[in-house]
């Protein structure tokens, strides 16, 4: 799973290439659904992040996914990336992604990335 270090309340970058099962890129003409779900990786009950459940971000909330390329853009806000828990030092968000692509039969994908945010005002 791929990592990405940041401040606490920053903006927050994330880009892939959606293949299939066999490497081959995804156009977006051929992808139904993608959404997302951001949560707080620390927490028993994975506390759900700024309304991130199962968000819509097939080139929607500041998300975008190229036509042919098969790039997907995920952007996070400040809102989102606001601690929680102002005593600790890090916490860690999970994003959890998943496209539903193809016909007869169609076919899901599901990917991870991992942001850790440093609380600035306890430095």
């Amino acid at each position: 799973m791929e990592t990405i270090e940041a401040p606490e309340s920053s903006t927050v970058r994330y880009t892939a290439v959606l293949k299939d099962v066999d490497g081959t890129v995804i156009p977006s003409a051929i992808v139904s659904t993608i959404t997302a779900t951001l949560y707080l990786e620390d927490t028993a009950g994975n506390t759900i992040i700024s309304g991130w459940n199962a968000r819509d971000i097939f080139n929607a909330n500041d998300c975008t996914f190229g036509v042919s390329d098969g790039l997907i853009t995920i952007f996070l806000g400040p809102s989102d990336t606001a601690m929680t828990d102002t005593t600790k030092q890090r916490e860690r968000l999970i994003c959890e992604y998943v496209f539903v692509y193809g016909s007869g039969p169609q076919k899901t994908g599901r990917h991870r990335f991992r942001v850790i945010l440093e609380n600035y005002g306890s430095v």
